[in-house]
């Protein structure tokens, strides 16, 4: 009878385990998500035209996801690289390719 509570305390420790794995494992955004949130990031640096201190901050969130992606999809680092470019100042052409991927048009912002 005494090995009943042990049998028990275990029991609950695994289950608590199994908790805790489950709660992190869906806090996780999908690949799908990152994508989307990525995308959306672009949408709004677009937005913001020519005020590029805003826009910079949104293509370098994009920029940053994009990369962490990049293991899934070669083409984000491009898209990382051409983010940053205009981000920082410099431009590139990538950035059309991340529009295109995206489904932004290009016109308004430039």
């Amino acid at each position: 009878m005494k090995f009943i509570p042990r049998l028990v305390a275990i029991s609950l420790i695994f289950l608590c385990a199994g908790c805790v794995g489950a709660s992190s494992e869906s806090s996780t955004p999908s690949y799908e998500d990152s994508v989307s949130q990525a995308c959306q990031q672009v949408q709004l640096g677009a937005d913001e035209g020519f005020d590029t201190t805003t826009r910079a901050f949104h293509w370098s969130k994009a920029a940053t996801q994009f990369r962490n992606l990049s293991n899934q999809n070669q083409a984000f680092t491009d898209y990382a690289e051409g983010l940053n470019a205009w981000a920082t100042g410099s431009t590139s052409g990538k950035i059309f390719e991340v529009y295109d991927f995206c489904g932004i048009d290009p016109t308004p912002g430039f």
